[in-house]
């Protein structure tokens, strides 16, 4: 995992954000669905990397993947889980390396 607004981030939201229809962009602020899904884009494609510890319903481990990355990511059924991932990609943001290897070690 990454942390949220890296350069990635950014290039990527721009270009999103520019592929908007013009009255989109000059609204004066952008409407909650569209940024619902510009921030699940924003989080599959340069924060989300892997996970481990996903269970199936039979209880077993679920390899990561990365379409099922993205539709948990941009469905706003799982509100919740983008939620979480951008909670955790904004406190990367602020961590410093030696902060996250210090609690990789924990």
């Amino acid at each position: 995992m990454r942390g949220a607004d890296n350069l990635d981030w950014r290039r990527l939201n721009a270009k999103l954000l520019s592929e908007l229809p013009r009255e989109k962009q000059l609204a004066p602020t952008l409407d909650p669905a569209d940024e619902d899904v510009i921030t699940g884009m924003l989080l599959h494609n340069t924060v989300l990397l892997d996970w481990r510890g996903f269970k199936n319903d039979a209880g077993a481990s679920e390899p990561y993947d990365a379409a099922a990355a993205e539709r948990m990511l941009t469905d706003p059924n799982f509100k919740r889980f983008r939620n979480s991932v951008l909670a955790t990609a904004r406190i990367f943001a602020n961590e410093t390396t030696a902060e996250r290897e210090g609690s990789a070690k924990n």
